[in-house]
């Protein structure tokens, strides 16, 4: 059987780079199918049966998947009442020098080198970020829509967040089943991203994450580096320092905050403060 593979262009509405549409009826999807572009589905309501290499997964509300260009898949027929958004975009909407879209472009870059076989049919997603998803995927389809000024930027920078929160689940979900010894090791760097993202407030190391990264400490910075744009120990003060802000914001008092952050001492913590925000936190919360 011959399998049909897609381009863009194919819907008539596409811009340069991508589109977006709610689907109730489809007759093209439910035969087997390779595209160019990455697509991502997400449930509404109701549910469908998607295949990826013909491997099945059911996806309901809260349920999502991504298809990297040149992956044979295709849904089953789509029981009345059911909805989902079919997201399909281009590599290029994306800036790859942005630091910004870094991790994303990685993702995808990360997603076209995995085996075929290893891309999961459904992601569920956990249940305090299902609204949160909702909420990013609507506003991408409004604003493709609405066809305004700046709707690409608008939508670009929500496929960011969209693609970066797709990636730590993606990631998490699939960690538990790589055995040991798998070289493809930029999951493992993902993986210790998100962990410092949730973690920061502990007293991380360097030698700790190269171990979670089962890489040497030099091969981990590098890693690190080329995903991020920042070295580990920047990244960390970075995420310490934001989350510093949203205490101060918050009224917490600056002699308790440092702990909450993760630094050992208050001094640390009011020199990496200045040097990420190029004044003292004193002088930050008196101009807050």
């Amino acid at each position: 059987m011959n399998v049909k593979n897609f381009i863009l262009s194919y819907y008539k509405n596409a811009t340069e780079g991508l589109h977006i549409k709610k689907v109730r009826h489809s007759t093209e999807a439910q035969s087997p199918h390779t595209h160019e572009y990455f697509q991502i589905f997400y449930v509404i309501k109701g549910n469908i049966t998607h295949y990826v290499e013909k491997v099945e997964g059911k996806l309901y509300r809260g349920d999502m998947t991504i298809i990297p260009p040149n992956v044979e898949h295709h849904i089953g027929p789509i029981d009345d009442g059911t909805e989902f958004y079919s997201f399909s975009f281009m590599m290029n909407i994306f800036d790859k020098s942005n630091k910004s879209d870094r991790i994303a472009v990685n993702f995808l870059n990360q997603l076209t080198t995995v085996n075929k076989a290893s891309i999961q049919p459904k992601i569920s997603l956990p249940d305090d970020e299902i609204l949160y998803i909702e909420t990013i995927m609507d506003r991408i389809y409004k604003e493709f829509n609405l066809k305004q000024v700046g709707n690409d930027e608008i939508i670009r920078s929500n496929a960011v967040i969209l693609l970066t929160v797709f990636a730590r689940i993606y990631f998490e979900t699939i960690n538990d089943a790589i055995p040991t010894g798998v070289s493809n090791l930029n999951q493992y760097v993902l993986y210790c991203i998100q962990y410092i993202n949730a973690n920061f407030h502990e007293p991380l190391s360097l030698t700790d994450m190269a171990k979670r990264s089962a890489m040497s400490k030099s091969s981990f910075c590098n890693a690190f580096s080329t995903l991020t744009g920042y070295s580990f120990k920047k990244y960390l003060n970075l995420k310490r320092i934001e989350h510093s802000i949203k205490l101060i914001k918050k009224g917490y008092q600056l002699t308790v905050i440092y702990g909450l952050c993760g630094y050992e001492d208050y001094s640390t913590f009011i020199r990496n403060f200045k040097k990420v925000m190029g004044i003292s936190p004193s002088q930050y919360k008196l101009n807050t």
